[in-house]
């Protein structure tokens, strides 16, 4: 099954997989690479019973490392969801579905109370996963991991319900290396944030995520935040070009700032992404 999956970076790499002497079915006969063949197979088994199918696995996975050498066994967190986002109740008759988007939230959940806020989504192409619909996650130049939303070729294989099958796989071993020992705390802001919304429209291959980092970059002191909430493609918009809308919050330890600190602050990112990105504000 895990063959299937056309597995990880481990497997691209050409690294082969470690063979049992006494395997126990003619079809367990290697050692794993991934957790996501298994967490598919649970998923394909549950999905007889119920349509919200949110698991994740904590385990091994087993590497070789040479010629008659014990294999390396990092330790890797892997998720799978799929269906309804919640329960369905006499409130949510029709509750949204999982995409990747939801799984995406769910990691940055995850990273960020690890105090990992830096980390970053970037597009990417794996085997296991739909294009389009993939991100590496990365802190620095140190991969963490991968997810996305499950190729349809794979969906076939593992026998899945018609509904999207969103996956990630993190490595503990790269997070445990980058957790900081003790996560600074900063005292509750005494003055209230400045919240400003802007939308920049941008060439499809720059990636929220490349906007982000000239925002923040851009910002300054007195930028405390900055979310990402909507992309748009269509509409008013030319062939090739995306809106990217983002709030951005303003806040200063010593003061309320004013609408016209504000927006001198935001024309400087509006600027400075325009010169680095070739964004413009939409509208």
């Amino acid at each position: 099954r895990e063959a299937a999956l056309v597995p990880g970076a481990e497997a691209a790499a050409g690294r082969p997989y470690i063979r049992l002497a006494n395997p126990i079915s003619a079809d367990r006969v290697v050692l794993r690479q991934t957790l996501l063949a298994g967490l598919l197979e649970t998923m394909a088994h549950n999905a007889r019973v119920r349509d919200r199918l949110w698991f994740f696995e904590v385990g091994p996975v087993y590497l070789p490392t040479g010629p008659n050498a014990l294999p390396s066994e990092p330790r890797r967190l892997g998720i799978g969801m799929a269906g309804p986002v919640v329960p369905g109740s006499w409130s949510e008759h029709a509750p949204a579905q999982t995409d990747f988007f939801v799984l995406k939230g769910v990691v940055e959940t995850l990273l960020e109370g690890l105090h990992l806020r830096d980390a970053a989504f970037q597009p990417a192409d794996h085997p296991t996963f739909a294009p389009g619909r993939t991100a590496r996650i990365a802190l620095g130049d140190r991969a963490l991991g991968f997810l996305g939303e499950l190729h349809p070729a794979v969906h076939r294989a593992f026998d899945l319900p018609a509904a999207p099958v969103c996956l990630a796989e993190l490595d503990l071993e790269a997070l445990a290396g980058v957790i900081p020992p003790a996560p600074a705390l900063t005292p509750v802001p005494r003055f209230p944030p400045a919240l400003q919304d802007i939308a920049l429209v941008v060439d499809d291959g720059v990636s929220a995520a490349d906007l982000s980092a000239a925002i923040r970059e851009a910002g300054g002191a007195l930028l405390a935040a900055v979310r990402l909430f909507d992309v748009y493609r269509g509409g008013q918009l030319p062939a090739g070009k995306k809106s990217v809308a983002f709030s951005l919050a303003f806040q200063a330890t010593d003061r309320t700032l004013t609408d016209a600190e504000v927006e001198t602050e935001k024309a400087r990112i509006v600027e400075a992404v325009s010169q680095r990105l070739g964004a413009r504000l939409r509208g």
